[in-house]
């Protein structure tokens, strides 16, 4: 559907028939914020309900117009049937050649008041020089939700190092960070930093969508206690 696809996820439900669609459009350089959309379905994806524009929070103070990028809009139904959404927002005006600081990671769930919850910004002091983000990255981006069998959130994410990059390319490396949250996402943990990337780049997570608990052994989230 338009306006135009650009970079797009989709989920369904594991309880009902619901199917939810979202896409960022991405202006480019130059072009103005990027807009976020949605569209619903309940009946398996047969009928859609048109797409809607959904309005970010206003993740900087307003000192700037907020954008979404293309490794924003993830979205996913928890096992109680309500939709989320977990999103990766940056100032309007940046691109994947520019040190896109600060970069948050934001939470949305139409049922919660207020429906915007900032899990975590992401930012930097200083950079090594002419240390590049690599392409379709924002500093910190591509984050993705589940959930455990005692409906405790949780979010993974990628975040750049601004000091760690591969001489070769001048690329930054990147970790893999994750909160949790046991109020259906309206308050959120403090980051934790899952990973220690060193000479390589831990990229492009994805947490489980549910983790049942097992065994001492059995690697899921739900060490949160004591981790995250």
């Amino acid at each position: 559907p338009g306006p135009n696809f650009s970079a797009h996820n989709i989920t369904a439900s594991k309880v009902s028939n619901k199917v939810a669609l979202a896409w960022a459009v991405d202006h480019g350089v130059g072009g103005g914020a990027d807009e976020g959309y949605l569209d619903f379905s309940t009946d398996a994806g047969l009928t859609w309900e048109g797409p809607t524009q959904l309005d970010p929070p206003a993740a900087f103070g307003g000192d700037t117009v907020t954008s979404y990028y293309i490794t924003s809009m993830f979205p996913w139904y928890d096992r109680q049937d309500k939709f989320h959404l977990v999103a990766n927002l940056q100032p309007c005006g940046t691109d994947d050649t520019i040190r896109a600081v600060p970069s948050q990671i934001w939470h949305y769930c139409q049922d919660n008041n207020p429906k915007w919850d900032l899990i975590h910004v992401a930012t930097a002091d200083s950079f090594a020089p002419g240390a590049v983000l690599g392409y379709n990255a924002a500093f910190a981006c591509r984050p993705s939700i589940g959930q455990d069998d005692d409906g405790d959130l949780f979010v993974t994410w990628e975040q750049f190092d601004s000091m760690n990059y591969e001489p070769l390319t001048n690329r930054l490396r990147a970790d893999i960070f994750a909160s949790a949250s046991s109020d259906g996402g309206l308050t959120w943990h403090k980051a934790t930093k899952l990973t220690d990337a060193g000479s390589q780049s831990m990229r492009f997570p994805s947490v489980i969508d549910l983790a049942v608990e097992g065994s001492p052994s059995t690697d899921t989230m739900l060490d949160r206690k004591s981790v995250v």
